[in-house]
């Protein structure tokens, strides 16, 4: 049986020999015990988490970089939280959920769309990242895209998301209330008929979404 012990030391040696980078001898121990206690966390991300910060003290990563790549710090149910740090400094929230059902293109590539909750001082926004261009830039710009949803059996909504900038995303015109209804069902449904693309139908499991809410709206709002 492999123990955490044995993982630590496994880890601490490979820190070793691959050459720390140059840091004073009271960071390095410093380092090292922290490197001690992400071995104690149960949780695999956030003992992951915990492993990536020591990474960034001991200088293996770029502090700057480490800033604006996203850091997850839970999963609970079907929900990704992670922060991520803007190039203006504010710290970004989100709460990612894949698709179940896969997309694919004209071409036959498959891909996973998100339903994204995202919060940036205080401001609440809800997304669905397509992973790829909606519209093409190059022909007549559409600011909107129609849209179907539905929550779990309850009738069909019929609406008109706003497309983002860079055309791989659809915003909801009222986030807030569209979270709220989020957490009242166990299942969102979504239909889109993108131009020039296939007709795609996502299905997104929210359990988990209350809890996941609480760890943003702590992030964001207080």
């Amino acid at each position: 049986m492999i123990t955490r012990n044995f993982i630590f030391s496994m880890l601490l040696a490979l820190f070793i020999m691959s050459g720390v980078p140059r840091i004073s001898l009271a960071e390095e121990v410093d380092s090292l015990k922290k490197l001690e206690e992400c071995s104690a966390i149960e949780g695999r991300i956030e003992r992951l988490v915990c492993y990536d910060n020591v990474a960034v003290l001991m200088g293996y990563f770029n502090a700057d970089q480490a800033e604006r790549e996203a850091e997850v710090i839970q999963s609970i149910g079907f929900w990704e939280v992670s922060k991520q740090r803007a190039p203006s400094g504010e710290n970004v929230m989100y709460l990612k959920n894949r698709s179940l059902e896969s997309a694919y293109t004209s071409y036959g590539t498959k891909r996973y769309p998100h339903l994204v909750i995202t919060c940036k001082s205080g401001k609440t926004d809800v997304y669905i990242d397509w992973k790829k261009q909606i519209t093409d830039i190059q022909k007549t710009v559409i600011l909107k895209l129609p849209l179907k949803y539905q929550f779990d059996s309850e009738p069909v909504v019929s609406d008109k998301w706003e497309i983002s900038t860079d055309r791989k995303a659809l915003f909801s015109e009222d986030p807030v209330e569209f979270v709220t209804k989020l957490r009242q069902y166990n299942k969102l449904i979504v239909y889109m008929s993108p131009p020039n693309d296939l007709a795609t139908t996502m299905v997104h499991d929210l359990s988990g979404i209350n809890e996941a809410l609480k760890i943003l709206v702590k992030e964001c709002y207080n």
